[in-house]
């Protein structure tokens, strides 16, 4: 989100009255100088709002107070970006708001590479006139040559032979997997980074600007991630090694090798695929095992019996739309994948106006229950720069002075998945107010002059039965 909004506000567009609104907004806006116009985009008034979903579409659970939302948005015109990477419980949260607001006569546009056309049946269900535009393409025919392996592990050799002459990215599932394979690269080569949701928010700010930076140098090495490298950030690598996943992500993957570079090598793969089934699961699972099971079938369906394939992207033949369009036809009224997004539906028709409070509606928009926290060894370093954060806070002459202390104290944060079985604190950290922050215990490893480290490493009350690490990206 921030990304676009940079992009838009300030770099390629340059459209001032645009404004950005997310959980975090207001700590952009006092590193500006303008908490004026965090109010202003809290109310929906400005004339472009970049913003993240549950800052618009909540209004899908009837809660009171959720009237702007929907009023606004009766009389606006609505883009969501990116609609497949979305879980089935929250993709039918999202159709059944668009009914609501088609119903009041707002509009509304999906973009995306990636259209999964399960959608369409659930929209001309409920009479809303559905526009397809044509694909967009390009003058770049042929970006990607890829190639699948079902083994348990990545050749982590020929990754790092590949990594000292081209930038490499290895995008996988979990953050338990981008840490181990972490480990055993920087064991052999010192051009290793690591990038996923388990560091500090100041900490990750760093990463997320050193990636981009490095995919637009003439640098060579290897990053690793998670799939929140997908979307958003303005990156260009040379080669892609990446677990299989749902088949709009491994499309959006692909989308961060050879992003505007044509690519002429049909024999020599820059997109490796490894199938090992990490992360894949029915419930508390990053990736959907029905979503899983015909992505992966639609891929092999395109190799057939070549070890590799340069996949064609033009209006004669787009490989890449019919694997999507191949996924999406498994997925009819019959999957357990269709079930669950109507199912949400049914339930939000069946909601009474008024019914839930607000903070129950953030809790089911998401279906995410997490918990910001502090480690404790990053507690015990920091503790006096803690203390003189907390006490500028407390004493700012102005909102700005104190929204800026805030946000300075909160970077030493993260959000992580609650579980009862984490090791922290019974009673919230004292340093922090208005949020509850909790020390927990558990090791964390950063460098700042190098910008590299694994993370934060939970620690767990009992660890039997229980893999906290394959349920977060």
């Amino acid at each position: 989100i921030n990304n676009i909004y940079q992009r838009i506000h300030h770099d390629t567009v340059q459209y001032k009255p645009c404004v950005l609104l997310h959980s975090d907004a207001l700590e952009v806006y006092a590193e500006q100088n303008d908490v004026q116009t965090h109010a202003v985009a809290k109310q929906l008034a400005a004339p472009l709002t970049v913003c993240t979903i549950d800052q618009l579409l909540k209004f899908a659970y009837k809660y009171n107070g959720s009237e702007l939302q929907l009023a606004t948005l009766s009389y606006s015109k609505l883009v969501i970006d990116e609609i497949q990477s979305y879980s089935p419980q929250l993709l039918g949260t999202i159709i059944y708001a668009l009914t609501l607001i088609h119903q009041l006569g707002g509009r509304f546009a999906i973009t995306t590479a990636t259209f999964p056309k399960i959608i369409l049946p659930f929209l001309k269900a409920k009479e809303i006139p559905i526009e397809m535009s044509p694909n967009f393409y390009g003058d770049v025919r042929h970006r990607h040559c890829i190639t699948l392996k079902e083994a348990r592990d990545f050749d982590s050799d020929f990754m790092i032979e590949q990594g000292k002459s081209k930038k490499v990215l290895v995008i996988v599932n979990t953050v338990k997997r981008a840490k181990q394979l972490y480990e055993e690269l920087c064991q052999k080569y010192d051009k290793v980074h690591v990038l996923h949701s388990m560091f500090l928010k100041r900490d990750r700010q760093l990463l997320e600007e050193e990636i981009v930076s490095f995919g637009q140098s003439e640098d060579i090495g290897i990053w690793i991630s998670t799939q929140i490298v997908e979307a958003s950030l303005d990156i260009d690598f040379d080669v892609l090694f990446t677990e299989m996943c749902s088949i709009d992500s491994l499309l959006q993957r692909m989308g961060r090798v050879f992003r505007s570079r044509e690519y002429n090598q049909p024999e020599i793969p820059n997109v490796y695929i490894l199938a090992n089934e990490n992360g894949v699961g029915v419930k508390n699972a990053v990736i959907h095992r029905e979503i899983y099971d015909v992505s992966l079938k639609a891929v092999k369906n395109v190799l057939g019996d070549k070890s590799c394939v340069l996949l064609q992207e033009h209006e004669n033949c787009d490989m890449k739309q019919d694997m999507i369009n191949s996924v999406y036809a498994c997925l009819d009224e019959n999957s357990d994948y269709y079930r669950e997004v109507k199912q949400q539906i049914n339930n939000l028709e069946r909601l009474s106006w008024y019914g839930l409070a607000k903070d129950d509606a953030n809790e089911f928009f998401r279906d995410i229950h997490s918990v910001t926290v502090i480690p404790r060894s990053i507690f015990e370093e920091k503790k006096e720069k803690l203390e003189a954060l907390k006490f500028q806070m407390d004493h700012a002459e102005s909102l700005e002075e104190r929204i800026a202390s805030r946000t300075k104290l909160y970077s030493y944060t993260m959000d992580i998945r609650n579980n009862p079985k984490l090791d922290r604190e019974k009673e919230p950290c004292s340093y922090f107010s208005g949020t509850h922050v909790y020390i927990c215990n558990g090791t964390y490893d950063f460098d700042e002059v190098n910008k590299s480290g694994k993370g934060f490493e939970v620690q767990f009350k009992d660890n039997k039965g229980f893999d906290f690490d394959t349920m977060i990206i």
